[in-house]
């Protein structure tokens, strides 16, 4: 009888030690946390609630186009009390994205997206990154 089991003892440890590194850089590694807000033939629209920690935060505003007007972004701080308060703005012309960075202090917010004049002609994204 003919034993077809093969073991290779020095790899067991080696496999074991690979599997425990990438154990620890899954847990490890930071991600971004990202609100997003998408306009599609609508007036508003609201993203996500993230906690942004670090006071470094971009936002950008992308017009897809679909009419004349313009996108305009909002980071909101989420607060009990409503109206929330705006925190950043910025504005995209049709067809165009705009990058801005701003220093909210750490606490809770989201995007808002909104057409120029109500229009529900405008296709767009706005989002914020922490």
């Amino acid at each position: 009888m003919v034993n077809l089991a093969v073991s290779n003892k020095k790899t067991a440890p080696k496999m074991l030690a690979l599997g425990a590194l990438a154990v620890l850089l899954a847990t490890t590694s930071v991600s971004a946390a990202t609100s997003t807000a998408s306009l599609n033939y609508t007036a508003s629209a609201e993203g996500g609630k993230i906690n942004i920690h670090d006071g470094s935060s971009r936002m950008t505003v992308t017009n897809s186009g679909g009419g004349p007007f313009q996108l305009i972004g909002y980071a909101k701080k989420s607060i009990v009390v409503l109206p929330d308060p705006t925190v950043h703005t910025s504005y995209a012309r049709p067809v165009t994205e705009v990058k801005s960075s701003f220093s909210p202090a750490p606490s809770t917010y989201y995007a808002e997206a909104w057409a120029e004049y109500s229009s529900k002609d405008i296709r767009g994204t706005v989002k914020i990154t922490d």
